[in-house]
């Protein structure tokens, strides 16, 4: 309530938050000046400060209370880790849009000595890399906004490697991060170049400090899924390999016996990680994850056997399979006459699905799909030529009966689901020599622009 955040309007914005937190675990109170009086009114939520007048303070009262209320269920980091003291270890961070994800690992070993898991907080100014992109690409300030970008998350990967010292009393001596496009340079506190003429050498290792970031491959394939093919050894080209990366973008890689890497970005949105959904959360505590229909009875599991919060990417997966196999919607996802337009999962605890959600989430599956049948197409490859399809992700478990059900994913026997590969190549890459291969495979790696294919058009 500084002089100059009074002039702009401190009181009002008070006055709206305090209706909005009713019902919710919230205390607000007056501050004096924080000396952010550039963007000021500012309201601060834990550590963090936003811009009371900008992002998502100018959402109306439903998605502002939305985004509150996740916050205060799952941005605090979670997760565990291992006495350690006085070993020499290394910290793996996977960025992702969505969800920060680390382990601590044992340099001398290879052992990971715990795992946890944090919101990133840039959700506050989109769900979307597209955006957070518009929030600095377009701003009168661009670098003022980018800069605000790049302070939030590499304060999360400075509060990580915090919380990992203070429980292991470890010596944290490397740090290899991995994410898209975007975050990579975003955490750079560098313009991404994205649609730009002038771009950046993408396919280099890059460093900021003691951070190590993982090379990218172009503008919409980035360290994320270059740490996947690193992990899963696709640049020993000894089988036909597919990796499906059920991320916000969605990525698609092949490896080729042939001695060929094919990427391509599916721009799936963040359907997958829980985002777009009143009911939608990441995969973590209070998660459901999993959903089968027992007679005419829902049973669920959730993530840490706690009261259930909400659905993650595969309890919504699991949940659409049974309600079209049971015939609770029909193929374009229209609810029975029944149910109106809005099913309830639960009655008790009003986790729900909208007509409208399922359209969202049948977008979000059709443009994976439609990646994975056009890289194969312009790869000169069948379904039956691929010896294994890996699915990747950080959603939870995935039932690919119900995936190839609903058209997620096409008809086979190769499934592999091998988790979170972008955190497991971060992991990988803290030895030099897995470094080097990592840079290798991005240079070599063929991009595919979906844009100007006519196939994926189709």
């Amino acid at each position: 309530m500084g002089d100059s955040c009074g002039a702009k309007g401190a009181k009002p914005l008070k006055e709206r938050l305090d209706a909005i937190v009713d019902g919710l675990d919230y205390k607000i109170a007056e501050k004096d000046c924080t000396g952010h009086c550039s963007i000021g009114p500012t309201v601060r939520i834990g550590n963090d400060i936003y811009s009371g007048s900008s992002g998502i303070f100018l959402q109306n009262d439903e998605k502002l209370r939305d985004f509150l209320r996740t916050y205060q269920s799952v941005t605090k980091i979670e997760g565990d880790c291992r006495e350690a003291k006085g070993k020499d270890c290394g910290l793996a961070v996977d960025i992702g849009t969505t969800v920060i994800k680390s382990s601590l690992v044992d340099l001398v070993n290879g052992a990971v000595l715990g795992e946890i898991s944090t919101i990133n907080k840039q959700r506050a100014y989109g769900t979307t890399v597209l955006h957070r992109w518009n929030y600095f690409n377009k701003a009168r300030n661009r670098r003022a906004n980018l800069k605000n970008l790049s302070g939030i998350v590499q304060k999360s990967v400075e509060d990580i490697k915090a919380f990992f010292a203070e429980k292991s009393g470890a010596n944290i001596s490397q740090i290899v991060l991995a994410g898209n496009t975007a975050m990579t340079y975003f955490f750079l506190n560098e313009d991404p170049c994205l649609t730009l003429e002038n771009k950046p050498d993408y396919t280099s290792v890059k460093s900021k400090g003691s951070n190590v970031l993982l090379p990218c491959i172009f503008e919409w394939v980035g360290g994320d899924i270059v740490a996947g093919m690193t992990y899963l050894d696709f640049d020993a080209f000894d089988k036909n390999a597919m990796l499906i990366d059920l991320g916000t973008n969605g990525e698609v890689a092949l490896s080729t016996i042939d001695g060929n890497i094919l990427v391509a970005s599916a721009s799936a949105g963040p359907a997958f990680e829980g985002e777009g959904f009143r009911c939608g959360m990441p995969y973590m505590e209070g998660a459901i994850y999993e959903v089968s229909l027992d007679g005419d009875k829902f049973q669920y599991k959730v993530v840490g056997k706690k009261e259930p919060l909400g659905l993650c990417g595969s309890g919504m997966l699991d949940l659409i399979a049974e309600m079209l196999a049971s015939r609770i919607m029909d193929k374009r996802g229209k609810l029975d006459k029944r149910y109106g337009k809005e099913f309830f999962l639960d009655l008790g605890r009003d986790i729900s699905v909208t007509e409208s959600e399922i359209e969202y989430f049948m977008n979000s599956k059709a443009a994976i799909f439609a990646t994975v049948q056009t890289v194969l197409q312009e790869s000169g490859l069948s379904q039956e030529d691929l010896d294994v399809i890996y699915i990747a992700g950080g959603f939870g478990n995935m039932n690919f009966e119900k995936a190839q059900l609903i058209g997620l994913l096409p008809p086979s026997d190769k499934y592999r689901f091998v988790g979170n590969t972008s955190l497991k190549g971060a992991q990988h890459c803290l030895r030099q020599e897995n470094l080097a291969r990592a840079e290798l495979i991005a240079q070599s790696s063929t991009p595919l622009t979906l844009t100007e294919s006519v196939r994926w058009m189709e």
